[in-house]
């Protein structure tokens, strides 16, 4: 999570205390006083919904951005050489830095060694232009 997020997250968390706080101290007819307690609750469901909205709306600009940072110039994923991919995890395996479940390379599908290799390259182990 970004500095920004957390951020973002302890305030909204302050807020929050601070309102059931207040709302804690106050006796219920003082609470309530020239107000309706439906719209008093409509009013805070809302005000929870907008903060899971914007919320929800950064962590998919996070992600969008990742997917980005992952793609080439032209918007295309990096071919990977699954030969190449299996190698690394191999040597990867022996590696004391990280650590690699037991499995068998062989056995493993596509999918997952390009997942575990894509891994690596964002860890730094792997470095896909070295390689190539």
């Amino acid at each position: 999570m970004s500095e920004r997020s957390k951020n973002a997250v302890v305030r909204l968390q302050a807020f929050i205390d601070a309102y059931l706080e207040g709302a804690q101290q106050l006796p219920e007819d003082e609470m309530l006083r020239g107000q309706n307690a439906a719209e008093e609750h409509a009013r805070f469901e809302r005000i929870v919904q907008n903060a899971k909205r914007m919320v929800g709306q950064r962590r998919l600009a996070v992600a969008r951005s990742t997917v980005d940072r992952r793609t080439s110039a032209n918007g295309v994923v990096e071919p990977i050489d699954l030969t190449e991919a299996r190698r690394v995890i191999a040597q990867a395996a022996n590696d004391a830095r990280i650590t690699l479940a037991a499995r068998q390379l062989d056995d493993m599908p596509d999918e997952e060694v390009e997942r575990v290799y894509r891994q690596l390259i964002e860890l730094g182990i792997a470095n896909p232009k070295k390689s190539q």
